[in-house]
């Protein structure tokens, strides 16, 4: 950094040889391309020093971040979706680096230039000149902060709206660009690394899930729902009211209802996903809010409705997971889900992976690998959470056969096709929130209540289909 001080003063002298007879100008040349050659090895070792560590830093903030957004509660994600922890590790990460990086270097630079090269413009020239040109630098240092207050929360705002534009998979906002130059370069930076810091911490303080690393499963017991009231965070309404019923052990119960109706919100707090009330849900006789979460997971196999497929084997699919020992093998899982009919040759290529996203596959068998996921976890309790809505008739018949043939394992079913819960032990009618009817297929049929009504709707649906 000191040689680029000298180079001003090697111009002068080497045009100060051509009144001279350019006697010495050789000389100088000489000089400007050693410099150069000092100067760019100088840069070289300092920028790979500082870089390579501000990259190593880089690396271990995301490493920070992953660790944290595995523990952040499921509720954090429903309220803000994936894109805001995305945004942090990849925008926000870059700003961070770029300020510790380039910022760095800028104050390097800013403290040779500004304070030596006073000392050497005082010591060279004439101290009452180097005084005014250095007097404009003081007030443009004094705007720079005041200004950059304001910066670092216009920076924050984007940040923000950029977390939002990543929700929908497009990087449309990459942040303001700024003009570099001296003091404001770095001020600009570094508030917009400070605004991105902030954003990072706000998400380091978010509570987390305390999940230990444990084995240990529930023994297969009757489920009582006791009066469960629920409503999610900023919700006027109950989400679930006055919710009671028994689920006995071994059975299989159906659950349907309107969309919005409380189903899928039961499933939530039976797997830790929302936070249960006290005194609501029984593992038997234990509370579900004194279940160590670790426990409850491992006991309990969730089949969401999408499907959530990896680019690797169907078998690492299927396997995907925290291993239990009471699972599965991979050919007991597949069977179950009646994968062997149509994609038997996949199943047994290890060489073969899915597209991203299971995008080579239909709906119908990402939904059946999806199933086989969690029929090869082989826990106590099995949520089918409106899974068989891609499947043909076939299909449907195979896997229930199965399940309705399944003793040592509790499961729970919504679906929307109630030709899917026809044979459950148990169906549960939910409405706004309550359970309003209760009982097996022919009984509700009987009743002629809303199960009635969506039975009729739903068969004369499929009539008017046929016709």
């Amino acid at each position: 950094m000191l040689a680029f001080l000298f180079v001003p003063q090697f111009i002068g002298n080497a045009i100060d040889t051509l009144s001279n007879n350019k006697e010495g100008l050789v000389n100088y040349i000489f000089y400007f391309i050693l410099l150069f050659i000092i100067i760019t090895i100088l840069k070289v070792i300092s920028r790979r020093t500082l870089l390579g560590s501000i990259r190593r830093m880089e690396y271990l903030f995301r490493e920070i971040l992953c660790s944290q957004a595995l523990q952040v509660k499921t509720t954090y994600y429903e309220s803000n979706g994936p894109g805001k922890v995305m945004a942090l590790m990849t925008n926000d990460v870059t700003s961070l680096r770029v300020a510790l990086g380039l910022g760095v270097m800028i104050i390097v630079d800013i403290i040779f230039y500004s304070i030596v090269g006073s000392i050497i413009l005082i010591q060279k020239i004439n101290g009452v000149l180097a005084f005014k040109i250095m007097t404009p630098i003081f007030f443009i240092i004094v705007a720079i902060f005041v200004l950059g207050r304001k910066l670092r929360a216009k920076q924050r705002s984007a940040q923000a709206t950029y977390s939002d534009m990543t929700e929908f998979g497009q990087e449309l906002f990459q942040g303001i660009d700024v003009i570099r130059i001296g003091f404001g370069g770095l001020i600009s930076i570094v508030q917009k690394g400070l605004a991105s810091l902030d954003r990072i911490m706000d998400f380091m303080q978010l509570p987390t899930e305390t999940i230990e690393d444990s084995v240990d499963v529930l023994a297969l017991e009757d489920i009582h729902v006791r009066y469960l009231d629920f409503n999610y965070e900023n919700s006027k309404g109950h989400a679930l009211s006055q919710v009671t019923t028994t689920i006995p052990k071994g059975s299989f119960i159906g659950l349907v209802g309107k969309p919005g109706s409380g189903k899928s919100t039961l499933f939530k707090l039976l797997i830790g996903l929302q936070e249960c009330p006290e005194k609501s849900i029984y593992f038997g006789n234990q509370d579900l809010t004194n279940i160590p979460l670790a426990k409850l997971r491992n006991s309990i196999a969730y089949v969401p409705t999408q499907s959530y497929l990896l680019s690797t084997t169907i078998s690492d699919n299927i396997k995907f997971g925290k291993e239990l020992p009471m699972h599965e093998t991979v050919e007991v899982a597949a069977k179950k889900a009646d994968l062997y009919r149509d994609l038997g040759d996949l199943l047994n290529n290890d060489l073969h992976k899915l597209a991203e996203e299971g995008q080579d596959l239909s709906g119908g068998q990402k939904q059946r690998i999806n199933m086989a996921r969690g029929f090869y976890k082989n826990a106590p309790y099995l949520l089918l959470d409106d899974c068989f809505s891609a499947l043909d008739a076939v299909t449907v018949t195979t896997i229930l056969d199965t399940l309705n043939n399944v003793k040592d394992q509790t499961i729970l079913c919504i679906s929307q096709r109630l030709e899917v819960i026809e044979k459950a032990d148990k169906i549960l009618v939910f409405d706004e929130g309550r359970i309003v009817e209760e009982g097996t297929h022919e009984e509700l049929l009987a009743n002629k209540g809303l199960y009635f009504t969506l039975y009729e709707a739903q068969k004369g649906g499929a009539h008017h289909e046929k016709a």
